[in-house]
Parts: structure tokens; sequence; C-alpha cells
């Protein structure tokens, strides 16, 4: 995969010891699952550090190392301790290594790059992208939600000759991230899902959300092709790229606009302003419409024929925990606990609203995390929200989701219908006691909250 002078030249790295004309079969920055031949990346993290693991790595196959030349220069007796003849390659920043090289590899390959971003929606975007191409090319895809400086080089690196095109998902936490990562994808096509309050603790506020999104468009390479939500207000500024949109709005100007949604049993049925054929989706979720937009744009763009699109689409199965409806014998379970920020959080409640059940609906909600110095006003903002109707019963999680339950109160909310709980054991109490045969329970928190342990209990996967 690549030669020991290539890896140097990649990196700006310094030959330390071993084989120089040795070659390396692949990357890897885990022992738990390096090859015989491959090249170990010393990582360093906020709970790790790789240098720890590079006895372990050569034991398990390593043959070559890049390690950060600070820590050679003050653990020299760690050259002793790995086999003889294993390759040293010494570098400023392993991260930037690791980006360097995926850079490296990346420019080898002619083919199209997709690249995604967002607050919200990028990993069922991303997957329903490579559904739909996948019918016709072969395709390369994010694994997983693995899109930051760590996962994007290292599914960068997987591209083969047998390869066609490539969907990469980017994500962010902090100015200038998408930037880098654009530099080191360079990708042809890119596409932004919408802008919302997410990681504003660096970002500010959905100005700041917006400028660090759009970097992706500034970094695309020819025929530099931008695909964004034209619904959104932010990124309906971008004019230039107005015909390349998707949307709702009837003013929408691009071919991707759906109409005349609606349910059918299972399927969430539409079609595009132009052409008879009917796209469904199996998902109550109507947000994902939007994402449906954005792979049936892509597939119509790169010559997929619309019934193949709408095959792919009506088969797609949604990522765990993104909208999942589960059905227990008494009643039915909303999974959408992936992760939550405010922007997701007003999807999943207006997707809820829209469900045609019977029963009463309940919201059960922890903490949005990283939202920065306005956390507790955007929680009140959704409690607003639901005051204005669609949700009978709310029960919180933590300090911030207790704000949810205030914003409700004070816009009339009904007190009888709310349960504060600090603790998982006491919201899981009070679940037990209110639950009634056919309710529909909508789940929903932060990653970091572990909410699927909700779902698991109510689904009687996990007792208590």
């Amino acid at each position: 995969m690549f030669k020991v002078e290539d890896i140097i030249k990649a990196t700006r790295g310094s030959f330390i010891s071993g084989n120089s004309s040795l070659e390396v079969r692949g990357v890897s920055t885990d022992t738990r699952n390096i090859r015989q031949g491959e090249l170990f990346i010393a990582l360093k993290g906020k709970n790790f550090d790789g240098h720890d693991f590079l006895v372990k790595a050569g034991q398990k196959g390593a043959t070559a190392f890049l390690i950060e030349r600070k820590f050679l220069a003050e653990n020299r007796e760690i050259l002793k301790r790995l086999p003889a003849g294993k390759v040293i390659i010494g570098v400023a920043d392993t991260l930037q290594a690791l980006g360097d090289l995926a850079l490296f590899w990346r420019r080898k390959f002619s083919i199209p790059i997709i690249a995604l971003t967002g607050s919200c929606g990028k990993t069922t975007t991303k997957e329903m992208i490579g559904a739909v191409l996948s019918s016709r090319y072969k395709v390369l895809k994010t694994i997983g939600t693995e899109n930051n400086f760590v996962g994007v080089p290292l599914n960068l690196l997987k591209l083969k000759s047998d390869h066609e095109i490539a969907c990469i998902e980017l994500g962010t936490n902090a100015f200038g991230e998408i930037a880098r990562l654009t530099q080191i994808v360079r990708p042809n096509v890119g596409i932004i899902t919408n802008i919302g309050e997410s990681h504003l603790e660096k970002l500010k506020n959905r100005r700041g959300v917006f400028k660090e999104k759009s970097a992706l468009l500034k970094g695309l390479l020819n025929p530099g092709i931008a695909l964004v939500n034209y619904d959104d207000c932010f990124l309906n500024r971008l004019k230039r790229n107005s015909k390349n949109t998707f949307g709702f709005s009837k003013d929408c100007p691009s071919e991707f606009l759906a109409r005349n949604y609606y349910f059918d049993k299972n399927l969430l049925k539409f079609n595009l302003r132009q052409g008879k054929q009917k796209f469904a989706i199996r998902t109550f979720g109507v947000h994902n419409i939007y994402n449906a937009l954005a792979a049936i744009g892509l597939g119509i763009i790169f010559g997929v024929d619309q019934k193949s699109i709408a095959g792919k689409l009506k088969t797609f199965k949604f990522p765990a925990a993104r909208f999942s409806i589960i059905k227990n014998k008494d009643f039915f379970v909303v999974d959408d606990t992936y992760n939550a920020n405010p922007l997701s959080l007003r999807f999943a409640l207006s997707s809820l609203a829209s469900i045609n059940l019977k029963g009463r609906k309940i919201l059960v909600i922890a903490d949005m995390l990283e939202l920065g110095q306005d956390a507790q006003m955007l929680h009140r903002q959704i409690g607003e929200q639901i005051s204005r109707g669609g949700i009978d019963f709310i029960i919180s999680l933590g300090h911030l989701a207790a704000d949810i339950v205030k914003g409700a109160l004070e816009k009339g909310f009904e007190p009888e219908k709310c349960f504060v709980s600090f603790e998982y054991e006491d919201m899981i109490k009070m679940l037990k006691l209110i639950i009634r045969k056919g309710d529909v329970i909508l789940v929903k928190g932060s990653h970091a909250t572990a909410m699927g342990r909700v779902v698991d209990f109510l689904t009687g996967l996990k007792k208590f």
C-alpha cells in the first residue's frame, strides 16, 4: 500500500531506523484490530496515548511505526523494546500525519468524491446516498459515524482501485475542522443537510455553525457541485447554488422538491416537482424526506434512473436509534436516542405529531449537551414549542432537560402532566406508573446521556 519513502514524504517525517525499502500493507491506529505488516500510528487522545501500545503493536505484527518526535526524544529506550528491523518514523504530530497520509492516498484516485456535513441527518443521508448510488457504482462510504480527524482519514485509506465513487461524512465541533477535513478529502461534491444549534460551546451560535459547515463548499474541486437544503434559513442564502437544492418550499427552484407527501401503512410517500415516479421510505419521520431528497438529487446527478432510486429507498433500512418505531405488546416506542440537539428534537417532535395513533404521546427527554452559554434558553424554547400541542406528557432527566419542562409550564402546559427527574431510576419509576396501552413514547437525549437504556427497558430488553 505504502512505501516507506512515500510515508516519509506524505507526513514530512524523519527516518529513524529499519528497512527503508519496506512496503506496508495497511494503516492501523488500534492494536485490537491491527494486522501483520501494517503501519501503526500512535495517536494521542484525551483519555489514551497510542505510544503506550507501541510494544503491543509490534508483537501483533506491525512492521512500521509513526511516533511523535517529542515522545522519541523523551523515551529513547522504546526503540530497544520493539522487535528488531521495525521501521520507525518520527513526526511532529501523529494526528496531522494520519490526515496527511490519507490525503496522499486520496490523490491517487480520480473518482468523484462526495462529502457531506450538517447539524443532523448526516449519517442517514450518507447511508441513503450509498444505497442509491450502489445500484450503478462500486461505492465507498463512511463506516457508521466515523466523521472526525481519525475516522475520515481511516475511511479514505480504504479506497481501492475498483471503487468508482466515495461518500464521506464530515463532523465538527470547533472552527477550522471542516476546512481541514475538506482539505484531506478533496471532494468534488458537497452536501449540507441543515444548520442547527449544535456544538455551540465552540461554535457559539447558528451563525458560527453556518460559517463552519459552509467551509465545505469553499473547498470543492471541479466540477464543484453543491447540494444544500433550500428550506434552511441559513443555507437558503447560498443563492449561487440555488439550482442544486432540495426541500419542501414551493419557491424552491430545484427539481428536487418534494410534493404531496402522505403516509400509507408503514411508508412515507412523496413525489418530485416533475415526473411521475413515486418515492417511499419506511419511516414516520417526515424530516427524513430531506435526507431522501439529497440522495435522490445525487442519484439523478450521477445518472441513476429514478425507478432504481425509488427501489433502493423503499427497501432502505434506517440506522438504529434514528426515529425507529418499535412495537411493544401494549405501546409504541420511538427510539431517537442516537443524539440530540434543538434542531433534531424539533424535527422529532414535528414527526411525532404527524403519527396517526390513538394513544397519548409521551416525551422522555434527557439533556441536550454542548450548547454553550445558551443551553438553558434553548431547552426552554423546546418547552415553549411543546406547549403549543402535540405532546401529552413530559418526563425529563437532568438539570438542562428540566428547563424544557419549565419552558412548557411557563406557556401553560399542565403541571400534572410533567415529571422532572435527576436520576435514571426515578424516571423509570415514573414511566412504569403512567404508561397506558396504546401510548406512543418518544425517547431522546444527547449520546452521552445513554438514553438507549430507556428504550431497552421499554422494549423489554432490560429489566428494572
